[in-house]
């Protein structure tokens, strides 16, 4: 089978949607699949995976580069045959949509939401008037029109999303999202712990909440610190650390901590390319995002049997329902998040949210969800 997977840009530093797509990938190379990424940006390479990076745009800013993508890979499809057009941005011509980034539209909502009031004015007006966001939207509606168009969100709150702007005809697949799996022996996990607690300076004893962003508004990186002043403020003997891992600008952070009273415990290490040491090092994952599709950082927590607390606006949370970790309503539930860190805090405590699961929290591999995409492949093509 012939696969085309088609993102904007393939660089897997940039976060989760370009490494998932190239973890589907891999996994459906395994699995003797002929499958070619295509691109207008790219820096992956793999052995088994065909790369196709169209023309660079001639033009400048984002819309034109968007434009010349449009105008590349329709013209890249109608020259070349594929048993599956596999893409994870709206684009035309394809037959399976996996939107990584949620419907156009449940952006524009988190964007606004997460606004104050005056803010949120400003922003619908920001969105209303860019020329980029409408072009994408105007492809998602007509994708959506288009019967034939498989929709696979990676969360039952991102196919809600779709059901609730483009109405109840369009062919939804829910396929949960996934994540690599730590392979390590017990020996290579405390090994990984002890280390990266020794660079830190973080005894035993010492509580280590981590949250892994890239974009830090959108993930409640300010919110976290707040609670986790408020916290510590009211539980000064209580031994612990917040580390804010990606590679957003630290600097107004950094300085937020210091004005609430909790500079030297909260740790900007900066952009990590091995994030596992961290996992291991951790006890509990945090991250109250104002939107997330279904959140990779917390998945992988799950994987590594951390506690997690994210938010309802998180489609990962739907893992947590079976005690694995606590759900907040937003970023700005500070008095719910603070009570969770107080919850997650006691090593007691954690225990009790190790071991339930639910069965998406049972099986994250991404093998499970590639053998989910081949069957939807099959059936795409069956139904030609």
């Amino acid at each position: 089978m012939k696969i085309a997977l088609v993102i904007e840009r393939m660089d897997t530093a940039r976060g989760g949607r370009e490494t998932s797509t190239a973890q589907i990938a891999i996994s459906l190379a395994r699995q003797n699949m002929d499958v070619t990424i295509i691109c207008q940006e790219g820096s992956f390479a793999h052995d088994d995976i065909k790369i196709i990076q169209l023309p660079a745009p001639s033009g400048s800013g984002r819309k034109a580069k968007l434009q010349a993508f449009y105008r590349d890979i329709s013209s890249h499809l109608q020259n070349h045959s594929y048993n599956i057009v596999h893409t994870m941005l709206p684009i035309p011509g394809a037959d399976v949509y996996q939107p990584r980034s949620g419907s156009i539209p449940g952006q524009r909502s988190a964007a606004i939401r997460r606004r104050n009031q005056p803010g949120r004015f400003f922003a619908a007006l920001g969105w209303r008037f860019n020329a980029t966001r409408r072009m994408m939207s105007k492809v998602e509606h007509k994708m959506m029109r288009n019967k034939k168009v498989v929709v696979l969100p990676g969360s039952e709150m991102v196919a809600e999303e779709f059901h609730k702007y483009y109405g109840s005809g369009i062919n939804i697949r829910t396929i949960f999202n996934a994540v690599d799996t730590p392979d390590f022996s017990d020996e290579a996990i405390a090994d990984m712990r002890r280390r990266k607690r020794w660079e830190l300076g973080i005894d035993d004893n010492t509580t280590v909440f981590i949250i892994i962003a890239t974009n830090w508004k959108l993930k409640g990186v300010g919110e976290t610190i707040h609670a986790f002043a408020k916290w510590q403020q009211a539980n000064p003997l209580k031994p612990a650390r917040l580390v804010a891992i990606g590679r957003d600008e630290p600097a107004k952070y950094a300085l937020q901590a210091e004005k609430s009273g909790v500079g030297e415990k909260v740790d900007f290490p900066g952009k990590c390319s091995d994030v596992n040491p961290w996992y291991a090092a951790a006890d509990v994952c945090i991250l109250p995002s104002w939107y997330d599709p279904c959140s990779r950082v917390i998945l992988e927590a799950l994987a590594w049997n951390l506690p997690a607390i994210t938010t309802t606006y998180n489609g990962a949370s739907e893992a947590l329902a079976g005690g694995a970790g606590i759900v907040v309503k937003s970023p700005n539930s500070t008095g719910e998040i603070v009570a969770a860190i107080d919850e997650l805090a006691d090593a007691g405590n954690r225990a009790n949210y190790i071991r339930p699961r639910n069965d998406k929290a049972s099986n994250l591999g991404i093998d499970r969800h590639v053998a989910e995409l081949i069957q939807v492949y099959n059936e795409v093509i069956k139904e030609r």
